[in-house]
């Protein structure tokens, strides 16, 4: 440990770290945000798998086969702007 760091003992059980670049924080997931991001991060994997077997089936041609991925990439969008289409009218 460098001589010009102190560590303080945190009440809670954590150690906080005094110093220029040094962590001094408690604990690191504090909001219970992360879960959220990763159950929406992991329909939009199954949906892109899904998407991408489609579209490969659908596809006949090199270029078929690349546009197939680049649209499995942004398929939520389609989704989207097809919902606009009904509900506008």
């Amino acid at each position: 440990m460098a001589p010009d760091v102190q560590v303080n003992p945190d009440p809670a059980g954590y150690c906080r770290f005094d110093g220029i670049g040094n962590h001094a924080g408690g604990t690191m997931a504090s909001s219970g945000q992360a879960s959220t991001a990763a159950g929406g991060g992991a329909v939009y994997g199954l949906g892109l798998i899904g998407a991408l077997v489609w579209n490969f089936q659908q596809a006949d041609s090199f270029l078929g086969y690349v546009g197939g991925f680049l649209e499995s990439l942004v398929w939520p969008a389609f989704l989207v702007w097809e919902l606009f289409k009904v509900t506008a009218s």
